[in-house]
C-alpha cells in the first residue's frame, strides 16, 4: 500500500493519492481506503487492474468507500505514486471544495449520439 499528500507549493492540500498491490479485491479497497481516507462530500477516482473480477470489486468499493461518491474504470496498467504498476488498484480523493463535480448515468451509450451526450453534459453542468 502507498499514500501521498499533493502539495500545492504552500500547504498540504485535501488531495490524497495511494495505491494497493493486493490482488485481493475486498483487501485492495480497504488499503485504498485507508489511503485516501474519503470523506463525504468529497469525491474518489478509482483506476483498477482489468484482473479484478469486476463484480466483486464493485460491491468491496462500495462497501468500503461508503457515501463518498466514487468514479471508476478498468486499466491494462496503472500509473499512480509509484511509478507505472500492473496488476494494482490506484486512486485519488477530493476533499469537499477541492474540485467542483457533478454526477449523473447516462444509459445505454451504444445507442447515445453524440449530439444527446453533450446535452447530458450542458445539463449535469446547469446544475450548479
Amino acid at each position: 500500500m502507498s499514500a501521498h499528500l499533493v502539495e500545492d507549493g504552500r500547504a498540504v492540500s485535501g488531495i490524497r493519492i495511494g495505491s494497493s498491490r493486493s490482488l485481493d479485491p475486498q483487501e485492495a479497497s480497504r488499503e485504498l481506503a485507508a489511503a485516501l481516507m474519503p470523506v463525504e462530500g468529497g469525491l474518489s477516482i478509482v483506476f483498477a487492474s482489468s484482473r479484478y473480477a469486476p463484480d466483486a470489486l464493485a460491491a468491496s468499493l462500495h462497501a468500503t468507500f461508503g457515501n463518498t461518491p466514487l468514479v471508476g474504470c478498468t486499466t491494462a496498467g496503472e500509473i499512480g505514486p509509484d511509478g507505472y504498476q500492473d496488476g494494482s488498484l490506484i486512486g485519488a480523493c477530493f476533499a469537499p471544495g477541492e474540485i467542483d463535480f457533478e454526477i449523473g448515468l447516462l444509459e445505454d451509450l451504444t445507442n447515445t449520439d453524440a449530439r444527446s451526450m453533450a446535452l447530458f453534459a450542458q445539463a449535469l453542468r446547469s446544475r450548479r
